[in-house]
């Protein structure tokens, strides 16, 4: 299908319809006279082409008032001589035809986008939909949707097309909104369960484990599935979202995966395994999903009369990918390019504000952020809400501010860099710390904490901020979704010196990954390891309940009753080599014992990448270690400071920061 869309200027009289053709006579048999080219009109902002049968004739055409050589899905809604509208008898039938997916050539092109541009219902119009089964144009564009509502599929389109562009459509609610009225269209929408579920998961503030109501959704979506009819890709993303709820987060990206591979142009599976393989810390894996289905986003699909999507934003996910494996050249062409086409994308923005944080190139980073600021911050009218299961980010009803926060944290890195300590504090005052404490989102509190952290190192006194913080961590203290978050939330702890949050932090997370892979119940006739002295085991003999950790002996019946499906968790597997050694050393560089923060963190220091984030996010961990060997009492260990900062000066040139602590160094040497 080829052509490009006919511009028609605002207020002219639409031209006079011309009359039908006349019935065009039987055809002799032979070859398959040549489709018209289609032509469509600002009113749908698309293409969207019927399903051609092997001949080359098609499949559920229905003649429309506007082109009779069309059906009525390219206009995106019917006008009243394609049929009746639910106000005179329901909605327009289309024919089904009996024809297999096999028989059918369905174009892959992709409908997010598109819910946003089409207007609200009005009596005498129709929305083509398929009856009893999916709405037309997700159908032709090889997604269709199991659900008899149009409205649903225009809500889930809404609801995609914000998860995408990290923004809020007022007019429509926000996301939020869309998913509240998304299931009233239709409570039994498989796919909708899908989205809603997903969107919390990945917001990575709930867990399944915890959250009762939010295992309650999963088990509902699930339920569904196995009662309806679905298609093979529906109750993939199905199976996905519910693996993923488990936290085995390799195994729902192969489902998604698998979707990718029949259907590359699904936006969710794209975003859903996107944000999972950036949490297991997957950059290869991250970069590579979006090649292989990067050549069937095209720039001839448009898909929405306001903003050419498909390019820019794949262009953007897939520029942060290369920019993740230090394909820095590569990742500023595309993000430039996404830009020139939407400048508002803040996911490219945020890009390429991550390669000048690389780069080290930090004046050019701080005029970035100045002349992009305009388009990707927090809209005046925009109000930040507090974080609930429907909006896991604290999603506001303002344009692009789902990530205004993290593009601020960005700019204080800059002034981190340079240390420029008051101007970095004016933007965490101004912007950081306000959409914390509004947002609660856990994307606003890991950069919350890794600021304040970061400037603690840099001997910068952050006054009585970390207060502020830990009423919003505190609560996450037993979630355990991510080790990333983990960490972040014990910075938080400890710089408010609230040691009963640390201690049920640490104990919560022990157990829990424990739980996860070999015994170690006291009941089972394990032995007690230094690390508990002073805890007490619970009913039983049973220290799972009482908070001893790290036995030999096979877990008590009671240990083993309390976990769900932990061997399929990968961040509690990874807790025992990864996390919990990571999140001791944040304990001894607290406690002043720098030479155990090295013991801790140097053998761990290529592992650190597992347990996700970006690699400007994880450089926190970097940096600690790098200090903690200049304070070391030990000679050896203070030479690996200085073997640090050789690496960190090879790879990261031109960097105030090392510098710095490169000064530090020789310092340090100079008094030895």
């Amino acid at each position: 299908v080829s052509g490009r869309p006919v511009s028609r200027e605002r207020g002219r009289p639409a031209p006079p319809r011309p009359a039908p053709p006349p019935p065009t006579p039987p055809q002799p048999e032979g070859p398959a006279a040549p489709e018209p080219t289609p032509r469509w009109t600002p009113s749908h902002g698309r293409i969207r082409a019927a399903a051609r049968l092997p001949g080359g004739s098609r499949a559920d055409a229905v003649p429309c008032g506007r082109d009779p050589r069309w059906p009525c899905a390219p206009h995106g809604r019917c006008t009243p001589e394609c049929g009746p509208g639910p106000a005179e008898g329901g909605r327009r039938r289309m024919n089904q035809g009996a024809l297999g997916r096999d028989q059918m050539t369905l174009l892959w092109l992709p409908l997010w986008g598109a819910a946003s541009t089409l207007g609200p219902w009005r009596p005498g119009t129709s929305w083509c939909l398929r009856p009893g089964t999916r709405g037309f144009a997700w159908r032709d564009a090889g997604l269709p949707l199991s659900t008899t509502s149009n409205e649903a599929c225009r809500l889930f389109d809404a609801t995609l097309t914000q998860y995408v562009k990290w923004t809020n459509d007022r007019s429509l609610g926000g996301i939020e909104g869309c998913l509240s009225k998304l299931k009233a269209a239709d409570p039994t929408f498989a796919m909708g369960h899908a989205i809603a579920n997903g969107l919390v998961l990945v917001g990575t503030g709930s867990s399944v484990r915890l959250d009762e109501e939010l295992a309650q959704a999963v088990r509902t979506m699930v339920q569904l599935a196995q009662t309806q009819s679905l298609t093979p890709r529906e109750r993939l993303h199905v199976a996905a979202v519910e693996t993923f709820s488990k936290g085995n987060f390799p195994k729902a990206c192969e489902l998604w995966e698998q979707i990718l591979r029949d259907h590359p142009t699904d936006m969710l599976a794209l975003k859903f395994s996107h944000d999972a393989y950036f949490y297991l810390g997957y950059q290869e894996q991250m970069r590579d999903s979006v090649a292989r289905v990067y050549p069937f986003w095209t720039a001839d699909m448009p898909l929405s009369r306001c903003v050419p999507l498909d390019p820019a934003y794949v262009k953007g996910i897939y520029s942060f990918g290369l920019m993740e494996t230090n394909l820095y050249d590569q990742a500023w062409k595309l993000a430039q390019e996404a830009l020139s086409i939407d400048p508002r994308d803040a996911w490219s923005a945020h890009t390429v504000a991550h390669i000048h944080e690389m780069k080290a190139e930090v004046q050019d980073g701080l005029q970035f952020m100045q002349r992009s600021e305009a388009h990707w911050k927090v809209r005046p009218a925009g109000r930040l809400r507090a974080a609930t299961p429907l909006r896991p980010w604290g999603w506001a009803l303002g344009d692009r501010d789902m990530l205004a926060c993290h593009n601020y944290w960005h700019w204080a890195l800059y002034l981190i860099e340079k240390g420029e300590y008051e101007a970095a504090l004016t933007i965490y005052d101004t912007h950081i710390l306000p959409s914390l404490q509004a947002s609660g989102a856990m994307l606003d509190v890991v950069d919350s904490c890794s600021m304040l952290y970061r400037l603690q190192m840099e001997g910068v006194p952050v006054g009585a901020r970390w207060e502020q913080v830990l009423p919003v961590t505190r609560k996450h203290s037993r979630d355990h979704v991510l080790l990333f978050n983990d960490a972040h939330f014990l910075m938080a702890s400890l710089g408010a010196g609230a040691g009963g949050t640390t201690r049920e932090l640490l104990t919560t997370l022990w157990e829990a990954s424990e739980y996860a892979g070999a015994g170690w119940c006291s009941a089972a006739g394990g032995g007690r390891p230094a690390s508990t002295q002073g805890a007490a085991p619970g009913a039983g003999g049973c220290w799972g309940s009482g908070g001893g950790v790290r036995w030999a002996g096979a877990p008590c019946r009671r240990c083993r009753l309390a976990t769900r499906s932990p061997e399929e968790n990968c961040q509690l597997l990874l807790a025992r080599d990864v996390g919990l050694p990571l999140c001791q050393a944040l304990v001894e560089a607290q406690e002043g014992n720098p030479d155990r923060v090295v013991e801790l963190l140097l053998p761990i220091r290529y592992r650190i990448v597992q347990i996700g984030g970006s690699n400007a996010q994880r450089d926190v961990f970097n940096q600690l270690l790098i200090h903690a060997a200049l304070n070391c009492t030990s000679s050896a260990h203070r030479n690996v400071a200085r073997s640090l900062l050789m690496e960190r000066d090879a790879l990261k040139p031109n960097s105030p920061l090392t510098e710095r602590l490169l000064r530090k160094a020789a310092a340090v040497h100079l008094r030895q």
